[in-house]
């Protein structure tokens, strides 16, 4: 017996080894299948991982990891794979960043905020902005078939609402000797046709009324040096309504003077009474002379005191286009007095003469023409004035409207009217009179001595 359990101890301990080999044997085809199960596994995830990540195919997951089959790379390998998954939970459990929040469309400022910025701009560079506008309504009495009121020089039309003029004027004044300045006056309307200027048209209803430079030189008490295109200093009268006293014009500014020159002004004031100027212009109403020669322009103002002031102004000079020879003068004196506070009176006298300018029976003669205006204006109150005009223009030779031995007359009464500081409503009854018969009465032209007309009109000043 005592041996016997001996030997079964061997016997049992020899299975054992026998079956512990034999497990071991059966086991190596196994552990090499699921290894290569495991790698295969392995890849599948890289790959996967480095699609997740956006990585090309057989790039690394990261940087540890490796390509080797023994465990221990195996082993890198999952380290690596462990630490990809765990960067991917993490950025998915960040916070996601927002997109950029749009700043709200903010809306263009309105017509009223620019003006006012233009007008800070232009304050800022001593530019101001001011001007005028006038429309009107003309009725004649004759009531012509033409529809011409004769002899007129801006309400020519009968029967018809007009807008007469719009004038904007754009200027930086001097201030003191050594500055500069400027003033331009951009005109459009119906009246642009009448006072063009030769060689600066630009069709029927705009003019370049104004553009000239200013530079006061340090003489004295300043001498104004003035090149452009500047208004005339002759007549009572101007080409915007807003600054005359009557709605219509007079013969006198129509066709006694001209409008406007373009040329070199010189201006100075001697002590507080006395202004003086004097230049070099193309002549009448032109920016390109029609000759080869200039003409004189000038003036002198004495106004001794607020009630009463002398202008006398002079052009002298050839006219006629590509004529140097044949010279045409004028001579104009302006006589303003204030008697009485409410009451101001005007007295407009103006002499012309031009060799070789007689029309008709006087072809070849020299011309002359010559006229008066009587001016009052009465302030009725604060916003009513009452204003008259009487006048003769005597153009015998027919330089001025064509017809010798004419002498025309007319008397002229306006009520005006101002509702508000910058408003102002006419209205206007006018009768003219002629030697000769030249106005028209329904269907007949020229058969008439007289016409009678009615005006309303309307200026707003800005």
């Amino acid at each position: 017996m005592g041996r016997r359990p001996l030997a079964y101890l061997l016997c049992c301990f020899a299975l054992l080894l026998a079956a512990r080999g034999f497990a071991q044997e059966d086991s190596g085809g196994g552990a090499d299948a699921t290894q290569a199960q495991i790698l295969q596994r392995l890849q599948a995830l890289e790959s996967q991982l480095a699609e997740l990540r956006g990585v090309s195919p057989g790039t690394p997951a990261g940087p540890a990891a490796a390509k080797g089959t023994d465990a221990a790379a195996v082993l890198a390998r999952l380290a690596a794979l462990e630490k990809s998954v765990a960067g991917l939970k993490a950025a998915r459990a960040a916070p996601k960043p927002q997109p950029p929040k749009l700043e709200a469309a903010v809306d263009p400022p309105g017509l009223e905020p620019r003006i006012e910025s233009l007008e800070k701009k232009a304050q800022d560079l001593g530019i101001q902005l001011s001007g005028s506008l006038a429309v009107s309504y003309n009725y004649n009495f004759n009531d012509p078939d033409s529809r011409i009121n004769r002899t007129r020089v801006f309400d020519t039309e009968h029967n018809e609402f007009s807008i007469n003029l719009l004038d904007v004027i754009i200027q930086r004044p001097t201030d003191g000797p050594g500055t500069w300045g400027f003033r331009a006056d951009l005109d459009v309307g119906e009246d642009p046709a009448v006072f063009q200027a030769a060689g600066f048209a630009d069709g029927d209803n705009f003019e370049l009324e104004q553009a000239y430079v200013d530079w006061i030189a340090p003489v004295g008490d300043g001498l104004t040096l003035r090149l452009g295109k500047f208004v005339t200093n002759h007549g009572a009268e101007v080409i915007e309504s807003a600054d005359n006293w009557n709605t219509s014009r007079s013969y006198l500014f129509g066709f006694a003077i001209p409008f406007t020159h373009t040329g070199f002004l010189a201006s100075y004031s001697f002590f507080e009474e006395f202004a003086l100027s004097a230049g070099v212009v193309n002549g009448w109403d032109n920016v390109d002379d029609n000759n080869d020669a200039k003409s004189f322009h000038g003036m002198l103002r004495w106004a001794p005191s607020d009630a009463f002031s002398v202008m006398v102004s002079g052009t002298y000079g050839a006219e006629q286009a590509g004529n140097d020879h044949d010279h045409r003068g004028l001579v104009t004196a302006l006589i303003t007095v204030s008697p009485w506070e409410d009451w101001t009176f005007m007295l407009d006298l103006d002499y012309g003469s031009e060799e070789n300018a007689g029309v008709g029976t006087r072809v070849g003669e020299d011309a002359e023409w010559l006229g008066a205006a009587l001016y009052a204006k009465y302030a009725i109150a604060e916003e009513w004035y009452a204003a008259t005009r009487l006048e003769i223009f005597d153009d015998d030779d027919g330089a001025r409207l064509g017809i010798v031995d004419q002498t025309f007359e007319e008397a002229t009464l306006t009520l005006g009217w101002k509702p508000i500081a910058h408003a102002e409503v006419r209205l206007e009854y006018r009768h003219d009179w002629s030697d000769e018969d030249v106005f028209d009465e329904g269907d007949d032209l020229g058969t008439e001595d007289a016409q009678d007309t009615l005006s309303f009109e309307v200026i707003y000043r800005f």
